[in-house]
């Protein structure tokens, strides 16, 4: 989980004061680093966005003075104004205005050239350990494929490549394998949802009492489960099988207890890059996540990605949370107070950074934005242009990974896309 840094502090910088117009059509590349305070519509009636290319993009795309078009990103939208403080645009960067002319009030930043060179250090480092770490998991996956051509079992793999074994752990994937086939499971169709919302209704009732506002302090604010023997499931190979499709809302859930967003009475998320065979399977799953959230009375979750079903694109369901029931159905009505709440879920097919713009109203503003095994090191180049936008807000971030090894990657190519 991330926050875009909210850059120098003012003891260690004196800028200089810069001011930079913009009109749509034109592009002006940035010569050296500038730190943002403010940008705002020339004309107050006509809405504009400062968009930016960034310097890595640039190379590859044949830069201004043509027109925005791929590798292009929203840095923010001006009606007629918005505040940047702390938003650091590096040397080389293209600017444009789109809908109208901009006036951006910024400071050049001294030391910016040495802060560039580290960074481009830093992405050095970052690439070097990706290669080797790609390169490894090739290596085992041939081997593995061998091995398996050859017949050879997972524990006769791992003793030959001198791997240890996790004896436990191999017992329960086999008890989780002939759960999932004699109950004919489906990846991400939570097993015993109606228990698990029970459980996480009954703990949300007895938060009830805390205050409810938009900022709780941490003292005041009830953390969701982190293991699953908290909500009350039956059997260790259930629970483990139960994990494929819970992990999504319950993540989600410590996600925006740990990013300091579970105390807002309306909280919505935006999920990027959903699966239909995971996030958007029993989409009723996700009440897991209001109920995990005590202090939450409406959850917005906006899907959007390339995978969302094109049925769905556009689509919006309402579901409710009851406390007699632990759930309610789609287009239901109410909503209560006590354990209860609202679900209000939209999905949108497409690239994250292209469609946002036509998320409903009220899902638009997000205070927090999730995606679920992203491959982010492996895949940066794809991740940017969505990632970078939020990260410029100060949008808290979250990514979850399969390992420790590629949640370090992940988070360092995070790091760096939000530098």
């Amino acid at each position: 989980l991330t926050r875009s840094p909210p850059g120098p502090p003012p003891s260690a910088v004196r800028p200089t004061a810069l001011m930079i117009r913009l009109k749509p059509g034109e592009s002006s590349q940035l010569s050296s680093s500038v730190l943002l305070s403010t940008a705002a519509a020339a004309d107050a009636s006509a809405p504009a966005s400062l968009l930016l290319l960034s310097p890595g993009a640039a190379a590859a795309e044949a830069p201004p003075p043509s027109l925005p078009g791929a590798g292009w990103i929203e840095v923010c939208r001006c009606n007629p104004q918005a505040q940047l403080r702390g938003t650091i645009l590096p040397a080389g960067s293209w600017l444009t205005a789109s809908g109208g002319e901009l006036h951006l009030v910024a400071a050049h930043v001294p030391g910016g050239r040495k802060q560039e060179n580290d960074a481009a250090a830093t992405e050095r480092s970052l690439a070097r350990d990706l290669e080797e770490w790609v390169g490894l998991c090739a290596q085992r996956r041939a081997l593995a494929e061998r091995a398996a051509a050859e017949g050879q079992a997972w524990e006769a793999q791992a003793e030959a490549q001198k791997l240890p074994i996790d004896w436990g752990g191999l017992k329960l994937h086999r008890a989780c394998a002939a759960e999932i086939q004699e109950h004919g499971l489906q990846r991400g169709a939570p097993v015993g949802l109606e228990a698990t919302l029970s459980a996480l209704c009954a703990r949300r009732a007895a938060a009830t009492g805390a205050p409810t506002r938009a900022k709780l302090r941490r003292e005041e604010r009830a953390a969701p489960p982190r293991r699953w023997r908290e909500v009350a499931l039956g059997g260790s190979a259930l629970e483990a099988v139960a994990t494929d499709a819970l992990s999504f809302p319950l993540s989600g859930a410590l996600l925006a207890y740990l990013a300091g967003v579970d105390g807002a009475e309306t909280l919505t998320v935006h999920i990027l890059g959903p699966e239909p065979a995971a996030e958007l399977r029993c989409r009723r799953k996700w009440l897991a996540m209001l109920a995990a959230l005590p202090h939450v009375r409406s959850l917005r979750l906006l899907f959007c990605g390339p995978r969302v079903p094109a049925r769905l694109d556009g689509v919006a369901e309402e579901l409710v949370l009851t406390e007699a029931s632990g759930g309610g159905g789609a287009g239901s009505g109410g909503g209560g107070r006590g354990a209860g709440g609202r679900l209000s879920l939209a999905f949108l097919r497409g690239d994250y950074h292209h469609r946002r713009p036509e998320a409903p109203a009220k899902f638009g503003q997000e205070q927090l934005a999730i995606a679920f095994h992203p491959g982010l090191a492996e895949h940066a180049a794809d991740w940017a242009p969505s990632l970078r936008p939020l990260l410029r807000r100060g949008t808290p971030v979250g990514l979850t990974a399969y390992h420790p090894p590629e949640a370090e990657l992940d988070a360092r190519t995070l790091a760096a896309l939000g530098g």
